[in-house]
């Protein structure tokens, strides 16, 4: 296997071991992160909304605390023969219509008496008035202070209707106290605050733990729902967490606490919001995935990026040098590397180099001599071949010269032998 597949293989391997654990942190911190930002935001949105309670109803204890300073209301308080009822009650009534705040208003005399009501045919519970609550409420304004109360049902109707009741007490010029001025607060004004409420589940609850409204917009449930033995109601310090119910679904809860504004010292409520964590973090999930998506697309892309660089890096000037070596073993010293970075390879390249020359040199001089011995030996091998040559020649007369010599000889003992013959004839 060469080194470059060794490299990729080891390198998806490094990226296949560490980049789902480094994913799965990443993840795991994000969401995280984006969660507590999404409970704090919705614990941020009840904060806000108990805020606006508060302060509506310190807008409502300044309405009320301003009309008592008002000349014609202390005469018709003080049961004066000037008094102008009528004008007072009109005024009144104005302010109820247009407001669209206040359900009813009340003048009282300093023993509680009513000398005017913009009650009308509505008439006035006597059950609320005749209770403890509104004794202690007539007998705190009777001290000098602007008292109100829970919210309770301010009819002896049927169909109940709920409200808060604010009494201020009425002073004279002297600062005598010589009545007492009451109003009582649409409830529909504060539910249409917690209607605002958007993609939760909103729950006004009182001090005794029963609810006083919600973002539904109805009033089925006023003063009927207890939360009293929720875990929620005790816990004073808790905010925001994840809640698992008897069925194991998680809701995701925030609780703010009441806490007034300026004057108006608010009555202790809570307004717990509620919504499905499958809801509520929705936006983390989605977040979430996409990160998994862009991290695995960053993943691979850095896995590819590493191969090709550390091949245009490491690989192509080994491979180079490994040609260069190739060469060198066939005997072409003229190739060189062409590599010239100044790094561990770079050295290498130039001493691959360096060699090359050094051989090529030593392979001329070397070819060089070889070439010289081999043309000297070839001169002498042509000497010789010529010497023998003229020696074989030699040879060859010396053997025909040896058969003329021979053949003469015959011709001449033949010519003896005939001439003899002659001779005895």
């Amino acid at each position: 296997m060469k080194l470059a597949q060794r490299i990729a293989i080891g390198t998806i391997v490094y990226f296949l071991i560490t980049m789902p654990a480094t994913i799965y942190l990443v993840y795991s911190s994000v969401r995280s992160s984006l969660e507590q930002q999404i409970s704090q935001n919705q614990y941020d949105l009840a904060v806000e909304t108990v805020d606006k309670i508060d302060r509506f109803l310190y807008e409502r204890q300044l309405d009320i605390i301003s009309q008592t300073s008002r000349q014609q209301i202390i005469n018709v308080a003080s049961a004066k023969r000037d008094a102008d009822v009528t004008a007072v009650e009109r005024q009144l009534e104005e302010m109820r219509t247009v407001t669209g705040v206040w359900d009813d208003f009340a003048i009282m005399n300093s023993k509680g008496g009513i000398e005017l009501s913009t009650f009308g045919s509505n008439a006035m519970s006597t059950r609320y008035r005749d209770s403890d609550l509104y004794k202690s409420l007539l007998k705190r304004a009777g001290e000098g202070s602007t008292v109100y109360s829970d919210l309770i049902d301010l009819r002896d109707q049927k169909e109940a209707h709920y409200g808060m009741i604010l009494i201020t007490p009425i002073r004279s010029a002297d600062h005598k106290i010589v009545g007492y001025m009451e109003g009582h607060i649409a409830w529909y004004a504060v539910l249409d605050i917690l209607k605002n409420i958007q993609g939760y589940s909103a729950y006004l609850i009182n001090k005794d733990g029963m609810n006083i409204g919600d973002n539904t917009g109805t009033t089925k449930s006023i003063l009927k729902d207890s939360y009293k033995d929720h875990p929620l109601f005790g816990e004073k310090e808790f905010r925001t967490g994840k809640i698992t119910g008897s069925d194991n679904s998680s809701t995701l809860v925030a609780k703010a606490t009441e806490n007034g504004f300026q004057n108006y010292a608010g009555n202790g409520w809570l307004l717990v919001t509620a919504t499905p964590t499958n809801i509520a973090f929705a936006s983390a999930d989605k977040v979430s995935r996409n990160l998994i998506i862009l991290l695995t697309s960053f993943a691979i892309l850095t896995s590819a990026a590493v191969i090709v660089i550390f091949r245009r890096i490491f690989i192509s000037p080994i491979n180079e040098i490994n040609e260069t070596a190739e060469q060198y073993a066939k005997g072409n010293f003229s190739k060189r590397v062409a590599y010239n970075k100044h790094d561990e390879l770079g050295i290498l390249a130039s001493s691959f180099n360096k060699m090359a020359t050094e051989l090529e040199d030593v392979y001329g001089t070397l070819q060089g001599k070889v070439d010289t011995q081999t043309a000297e030996l070839r001169s002498k091998v042509d000497e010789a071949e010529r010497m023998n040559n003229l020696t074989i020649d030699r040879e060859l007369k010396m053997i025909e010269l040896k058969k003329q010599v021979k053949e003469l000889e015959q011709k001449l003992e033949q010519k003896d032998t005939k001439a003899k013959k002659d001779e005895g004839l």
